[in-house]
Protein backbone atom coordinates (compact mmCIF):
# COMPACT_ATOMS: atom_id res chain seq x y z
CA UNK A 1 0.00 0.00 0.00
CA UNK A 2 2.85 2.35 0.82
CA UNK A 3 4.38 1.60 -2.58
CA UNK A 4 1.06 2.19 -4.39
CA UNK A 5 0.59 5.46 -2.51
CA UNK A 6 4.13 6.50 -3.42
CA UNK A 7 3.47 5.77 -7.10
CA UNK A 8 0.28 7.82 -7.02
CA UNK A 9 2.07 10.75 -5.40
CA UNK A 10 4.84 10.49 -7.97
CA UNK A 11 2.34 10.55 -10.86
CA UNK A 12 0.55 13.56 -9.34
CA UNK A 13 3.88 15.35 -8.91
CA UNK A 14 4.90 14.66 -12.50
CA UNK A 15 1.56 15.92 -13.79
CA UNK A 16 1.87 19.07 -11.68
CA UNK A 17 5.38 19.72 -13.02
CA UNK A 18 4.19 19.21 -16.58
CA UNK A 19 1.25 21.57 -16.14
CA UNK A 20 3.49 24.18 -14.52
CA UNK A 21 5.98 23.90 -17.36
CA UNK A 22 3.25 24.39 -19.95
CA UNK A 23 1.90 27.38 -18.02
CA UNK A 24 5.26 29.05 -17.71
CA UNK A 25 6.44 28.26 -21.24
CA UNK A 26 3.36 28.15 -23.50
CA UNK A 27 5.43 29.12 -26.52
CA UNK A 28 7.55 25.96 -26.58
CA UNK A 29 5.03 24.37 -28.94
CA UNK A 30 5.34 25.32 -32.60
CA UNK A 31 2.89 27.94 -33.86
CA UNK A 32 1.70 28.68 -37.39
CA UNK A 33 1.08 32.30 -38.27
CA UNK A 34 -1.03 33.62 -41.14
CA UNK A 35 0.75 36.37 -43.11
CA UNK A 36 -1.46 38.54 -45.32
CA UNK A 37 -0.44 40.88 -48.13
CA UNK A 38 -2.35 42.47 -51.01
CA UNK A 39 0.06 41.90 -53.90
CA UNK A 40 0.15 39.03 -56.45
CA UNK A 41 2.00 35.84 -55.56
CA UNK A 42 4.58 36.31 -58.34
CA UNK A 43 5.24 40.00 -57.63
CA UNK A 44 8.47 41.16 -56.00
CA UNK A 45 6.53 41.67 -52.77
CA UNK A 46 4.99 38.22 -53.06
CA UNK A 47 8.42 36.66 -53.47
CA UNK A 48 9.91 38.73 -50.63
CA UNK A 49 7.11 37.75 -48.25
CA UNK A 50 7.51 34.07 -49.08
CA UNK A 51 11.26 34.32 -48.44
CA UNK A 52 10.63 36.19 -45.18
CA UNK A 53 8.22 33.46 -44.06
CA UNK A 54 10.86 30.82 -44.75
CA UNK A 55 13.50 32.86 -42.92
CA UNK A 56 11.30 33.24 -39.83
CA UNK A 57 10.86 29.48 -39.67
CA UNK A 58 14.62 29.04 -40.12
CA UNK A 59 15.76 31.51 -37.44
CA UNK A 60 13.22 30.14 -34.93
CA UNK A 61 14.29 26.56 -35.71
CA UNK A 62 10.77 25.66 -36.80
CA UNK A 63 9.01 26.99 -33.70
CA UNK A 64 7.29 29.70 -35.77
CA UNK A 65 5.94 28.65 -39.15
CA UNK A 66 4.36 31.24 -41.44
CA UNK A 67 1.72 30.54 -44.09
CA UNK A 68 1.50 33.33 -46.68
CA UNK A 69 -1.85 34.49 -48.07
CA UNK A 70 -1.17 36.78 -51.07
CA UNK A 71 -3.38 38.96 -53.29
CA UNK A 72 -5.71 40.10 -50.52
CA UNK A 73 -7.05 36.61 -49.81
CA UNK A 74 -7.59 37.62 -46.18
CA UNK A 75 -8.80 41.12 -47.08
CA UNK A 76 -7.32 44.26 -48.58
CA UNK A 77 -4.67 46.19 -46.66
CA UNK A 78 -7.25 48.21 -44.73
CA UNK A 79 -9.08 45.07 -43.61
CA UNK A 80 -5.90 43.10 -42.97
CA UNK A 81 -4.39 45.65 -40.61
CA UNK A 82 -7.60 45.78 -38.58
CA UNK A 83 -7.71 41.98 -38.40
CA UNK A 84 -4.04 41.82 -37.41
CA UNK A 85 -4.76 44.35 -34.68
CA UNK A 86 -7.60 42.11 -33.44
CA UNK A 87 -5.47 38.96 -33.73
CA UNK A 88 -7.56 37.09 -36.30
CA UNK A 89 -4.54 37.47 -38.62
CA UNK A 90 -1.11 37.06 -37.05
CA UNK A 91 1.02 39.05 -39.46
CA UNK A 92 0.66 41.32 -42.48
CA UNK A 93 2.44 43.58 -44.93
CA UNK A 94 0.71 46.86 -45.63
CA UNK A 95 0.17 50.38 -44.41
CA UNK A 96 -1.94 52.08 -41.74
CA UNK A 97 -5.12 53.95 -42.58
CA UNK A 98 -6.98 56.86 -41.06
CA UNK A 99 -9.85 54.62 -39.89
CA UNK A 100 -7.44 52.57 -37.78
CA UNK A 101 -5.77 55.64 -36.29
CA UNK A 102 -5.51 59.27 -37.37
CA UNK A 103 -2.31 59.48 -35.34
CA UNK A 104 -0.60 57.02 -37.70
CA UNK A 105 -1.12 59.40 -40.64
CA UNK A 106 2.16 60.96 -39.50
CA UNK A 107 3.98 58.04 -41.16
CA UNK A 108 3.67 59.52 -44.65
CA UNK A 109 3.53 63.29 -44.36
CA UNK A 110 4.65 64.72 -47.71
CA UNK A 111 8.27 65.84 -47.55
CA UNK A 112 9.47 63.68 -44.63
CA UNK A 113 11.99 62.06 -46.99
CA UNK A 114 12.85 62.93 -50.58
CA UNK A 115 15.63 60.39 -51.29
CA UNK A 116 16.63 56.94 -50.06
CA UNK A 117 19.35 58.22 -47.75
CA UNK A 118 16.68 60.18 -45.89
CA UNK A 119 14.31 57.19 -46.01
CA UNK A 120 16.88 55.11 -44.13
CA UNK A 121 17.44 57.84 -41.54
CA UNK A 122 13.74 58.48 -40.93
CA UNK A 123 12.27 54.97 -41.07
CA UNK A 124 15.17 52.76 -39.95
CA UNK A 125 14.74 50.62 -36.81
CA UNK A 126 15.81 52.58 -33.77
CA UNK A 127 15.48 56.07 -35.25
CA UNK A 128 13.47 58.52 -33.13
CA UNK A 129 10.77 58.63 -35.81
CA UNK A 130 10.59 54.82 -36.08
CA UNK A 131 10.29 54.62 -32.30
CA UNK A 132 7.43 57.12 -32.45
CA UNK A 133 5.67 54.96 -35.05
CA UNK A 134 6.36 51.81 -33.00
CA UNK A 135 4.56 53.39 -30.05
CA UNK A 136 1.56 54.38 -32.18
CA UNK A 137 1.35 50.91 -33.71
CA UNK A 138 1.65 49.30 -30.25
CA UNK A 139 -1.43 51.27 -29.16
CA UNK A 140 -3.28 49.33 -31.88
CA UNK A 141 -1.83 45.99 -30.62
CA UNK A 142 0.61 45.86 -33.54
CA UNK A 143 4.34 45.10 -33.34
CA UNK A 144 6.55 46.46 -36.13
CA UNK A 145 9.00 43.83 -37.36
CA UNK A 146 10.37 45.95 -40.23
CA UNK A 147 9.64 48.64 -42.76
CA UNK A 148 9.47 47.63 -46.42
CA UNK A 149 10.97 50.19 -48.80
CA UNK A 150 9.05 50.85 -52.00
CA UNK A 151 9.77 53.47 -54.68
CA UNK A 152 8.33 56.95 -54.16
CA UNK A 153 4.71 57.78 -54.90
CA UNK A 154 3.66 59.50 -58.10
CA UNK A 155 0.80 60.86 -60.18
CA UNK A 156 -0.61 58.57 -62.89
CA UNK A 157 -3.03 59.52 -65.67
CA UNK A 158 -4.96 57.72 -68.38
CA UNK A 159 -4.38 60.77 -70.60
CA UNK A 160 -2.14 63.84 -70.40
CA UNK A 161 -3.91 66.42 -68.16
CA UNK A 162 -5.40 69.32 -70.13
CA UNK A 163 -3.66 72.04 -68.11
CA UNK A 164 0.05 72.17 -67.26
CA UNK A 165 0.55 68.89 -65.36
CA UNK A 166 3.87 70.11 -63.93
CA UNK A 167 2.20 73.03 -62.17
CA UNK A 168 0.75 72.17 -58.74
CA UNK A 169 -0.48 75.72 -58.16
CA UNK A 170 -3.39 75.73 -60.61
CA UNK A 171 -6.82 74.11 -60.55
CA UNK A 172 -6.96 70.96 -62.67
CA UNK A 173 -10.21 69.51 -63.97
CA UNK A 174 -9.25 65.85 -63.66
CA UNK A 175 -10.53 63.55 -60.92
CA UNK A 176 -7.90 61.33 -59.31
CA UNK A 177 -8.12 58.39 -56.96
CA UNK A 178 -6.23 58.63 -53.66
CA UNK A 179 -5.90 56.07 -50.85
CA UNK A 180 -8.34 56.41 -47.96
CA UNK A 181 -5.64 58.07 -45.87
CA UNK A 182 -5.51 61.77 -45.07
CA UNK A 183 -1.75 61.99 -45.66
CA UNK A 184 -2.40 61.10 -49.33
CA UNK A 185 -5.79 62.73 -49.79
CA UNK A 186 -4.55 66.19 -48.79
CA UNK A 187 -1.55 66.23 -51.21
CA UNK A 188 -3.89 65.12 -54.01
CA UNK A 189 -6.08 68.11 -53.21
CA UNK A 190 -3.02 70.36 -52.86
CA UNK A 191 -1.93 69.56 -56.41
CA UNK A 192 -5.25 70.97 -57.68
CA UNK A 193 -7.17 67.81 -58.51
CA UNK A 194 -10.61 66.57 -57.53
CA UNK A 195 -9.99 63.54 -55.35
CA UNK A 196 -11.98 60.37 -54.73
CA UNK A 197 -11.17 57.47 -52.44
CA UNK A 198 -11.63 54.01 -53.98
CA UNK A 199 -10.38 50.57 -52.94
CA UNK A 200 -7.13 49.78 -54.73
CA UNK A 201 -8.75 46.70 -56.29
CA UNK A 202 -11.15 49.01 -58.20
CA UNK A 203 -8.52 51.35 -59.64
CA UNK A 204 -7.97 49.47 -62.91
CA UNK A 205 -11.67 49.47 -63.80
CA UNK A 206 -12.13 53.07 -62.64
CA UNK A 207 -9.32 54.22 -64.95
CA UNK A 208 -10.53 52.04 -67.80
CA UNK A 209 -14.12 53.34 -67.63
CA UNK A 210 -13.25 56.97 -66.92
CA UNK A 211 -14.68 57.05 -63.40
CA UNK A 212 -11.33 58.64 -62.52
CA UNK A 213 -8.75 60.22 -64.81
CA UNK A 214 -5.74 59.48 -62.67
CA UNK A 215 -4.29 58.19 -59.43
CA UNK A 216 -2.03 59.63 -56.75
CA UNK A 217 -0.19 57.35 -54.33
CA UNK A 218 1.14 54.22 -56.01
CA UNK A 219 4.82 53.81 -56.73
CA UNK A 220 6.09 52.70 -60.13
CA UNK A 221 6.19 49.11 -58.89
CA UNK A 222 2.57 49.15 -57.71
CA UNK A 223 1.34 50.92 -60.83
CA UNK A 224 3.21 48.63 -63.22
CA UNK A 225 1.95 45.46 -61.59
CA UNK A 226 -1.64 46.68 -61.14
CA UNK A 227 -2.74 49.01 -63.95
CA UNK A 228 0.01 49.57 -66.52
CA UNK A 229 -2.43 48.93 -69.40
CA UNK A 230 -4.73 51.84 -68.49
CA UNK A 231 -2.24 54.66 -67.78
CA UNK A 232 -0.19 56.66 -70.27
CA UNK A 233 1.47 59.37 -68.16
CA UNK A 234 3.52 59.24 -64.94
CA UNK A 235 4.79 62.20 -62.91
CA UNK A 236 7.36 61.12 -60.28
CA UNK A 237 6.50 63.65 -57.56
CA UNK A 238 8.87 61.91 -55.09
CA UNK A 239 7.56 63.46 -51.88
CA UNK A 240 6.31 60.33 -50.15
CA UNK A 241 8.01 56.93 -50.21
CA UNK A 242 5.36 54.24 -50.63
CA UNK A 243 6.35 52.72 -47.29
CA UNK A 244 4.87 49.42 -46.15
CA UNK A 245 5.31 47.79 -42.75
CA UNK A 246 5.72 44.16 -41.71
CA UNK A 247 3.38 44.01 -38.72
CA UNK A 248 2.79 41.23 -36.18
CA UNK A 249 -0.09 41.02 -33.73
CA UNK A 250 1.46 42.28 -30.49
CA UNK A 251 0.05 39.50 -28.31
CA UNK A 252 1.17 36.80 -30.75
CA UNK A 253 4.70 38.23 -30.75
CA UNK A 254 4.85 38.54 -26.96
CA UNK A 255 3.81 34.89 -26.51
CA UNK A 256 7.00 33.71 -28.19
CA UNK A 257 10.10 32.68 -26.30
CA UNK A 258 12.59 35.47 -25.77
CA UNK A 259 15.13 33.87 -28.08
CA UNK A 260 12.56 33.69 -30.90
CA UNK A 261 11.52 37.30 -30.39
CA UNK A 262 15.19 38.28 -30.56
CA UNK A 263 15.79 36.19 -33.70
CA UNK A 264 12.77 37.71 -35.47
CA UNK A 265 13.85 41.22 -34.43
CA UNK A 266 17.35 40.69 -35.84
CA UNK A 267 15.89 39.24 -39.03
CA UNK A 268 13.62 42.27 -39.39
CA UNK A 269 16.57 44.64 -39.04
CA UNK A 270 18.53 42.87 -41.80
CA UNK A 271 15.43 42.71 -43.99
CA UNK A 272 14.74 46.44 -43.88
CA UNK A 273 18.41 47.45 -44.20
CA UNK A 274 18.60 45.49 -47.45
CA UNK A 275 15.54 47.42 -48.64
CA UNK A 276 17.13 50.79 -47.84
CA UNK A 277 20.37 49.79 -49.57
CA UNK A 278 18.61 48.67 -52.75
CA UNK A 279 15.95 51.41 -52.80
CA UNK A 280 17.41 53.68 -55.47
CA UNK A 281 18.46 50.77 -57.69
CA UNK A 282 15.02 49.20 -57.40
CA UNK A 283 13.30 52.48 -58.24
CA UNK A 284 15.46 52.97 -61.36
CA UNK A 285 14.62 49.46 -62.52
CA UNK A 286 10.86 50.09 -62.20
CA UNK A 287 11.13 53.47 -63.94
CA UNK A 288 12.83 51.73 -66.85
CA UNK A 289 10.08 49.12 -67.01
CA UNK A 290 7.47 51.87 -67.01
CA UNK A 291 9.24 53.74 -69.81
CA UNK A 292 9.90 50.61 -71.87
CA UNK A 293 6.21 49.74 -71.64
CA UNK A 294 5.35 53.02 -73.35
CA UNK A 295 4.22 55.09 -70.37
CA UNK A 296 5.48 58.66 -70.70
CA UNK A 297 7.45 59.90 -67.67
CA UNK A 298 7.21 63.65 -67.07
CA UNK A 299 10.35 64.22 -65.04
CA UNK A 300 10.26 67.33 -62.86
CA UNK A 301 13.07 69.87 -62.77
CA UNK A 302 14.54 70.89 -59.42
CA UNK A 303 12.41 74.03 -59.41
CA UNK A 304 9.25 72.09 -60.31
CA UNK A 305 9.98 69.51 -57.60
CA UNK A 306 10.38 72.31 -55.05
CA UNK A 307 7.05 73.80 -56.17
CA UNK A 308 5.28 70.46 -55.59
CA UNK A 309 6.96 70.07 -52.21
CA UNK A 310 6.09 73.57 -51.02
CA UNK A 311 2.51 73.28 -52.20
CA UNK A 312 2.02 69.86 -50.56
CA UNK A 313 3.52 70.94 -47.24
CA UNK A 314 1.80 74.34 -47.09
CA UNK A 315 -1.61 72.81 -47.80
CA UNK A 316 -1.36 69.40 -46.12
CA UNK A 317 0.59 69.86 -42.91
CA UNK A 318 -1.84 72.26 -41.17
CA UNK A 319 -4.76 69.99 -42.03
CA UNK A 320 -2.86 66.90 -40.87
CA UNK A 321 -1.85 68.61 -37.65
CA UNK A 322 -5.55 69.02 -36.84
CA UNK A 323 -6.57 65.48 -37.86
CA UNK A 324 -3.58 63.76 -36.21
CA UNK A 325 -4.11 65.59 -32.95
CA UNK A 326 -2.03 65.58 -29.78
CA UNK A 327 0.79 63.33 -31.05
CA UNK A 328 1.59 65.54 -34.05
CA UNK A 329 4.24 67.71 -32.39
CA UNK A 330 6.04 64.67 -30.95
CA UNK A 331 6.08 63.06 -34.40
CA UNK A 332 7.53 66.16 -36.06
CA UNK A 333 10.18 66.48 -33.34
CA UNK A 334 11.12 62.80 -33.78
CA UNK A 335 11.37 63.28 -37.54
CA UNK A 336 13.67 66.30 -37.19
CA UNK A 337 15.85 64.39 -34.72
CA UNK A 338 16.11 61.44 -37.11
CA UNK A 339 17.47 63.60 -39.94
CA UNK A 340 20.32 65.04 -37.84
Amino acid sequence: EVFVMFKRMLVILLIAVAVATISVQPSLAAVTWKLSHHKPLDSDIGKDMQKLAEDIERVTEGRVKVKVFPAGQLGNSEMAIERTSLGTIDMMLGYPNSELSNALDIYALPGLAIDYEQVAKVYGRGSPFAKHLDKLFAEQDLHVMATYTMPFCGLWFSQLPQKDPKNPNIKHGEKIRVPGINCFRFPGEAFGYNVASLPFSEVFTALQTGVVDGVYGPSAESAYTSFRDVVKVYIPVNLQPDMFFVLINKKAFEKLQEKDRKAITELGLKFEQAGFKNGAKKAAMWDKRISDYGIKILTLSKEESEAFKKRAIDYSWPKLEKSIGSTYDAGIAAWKESLK
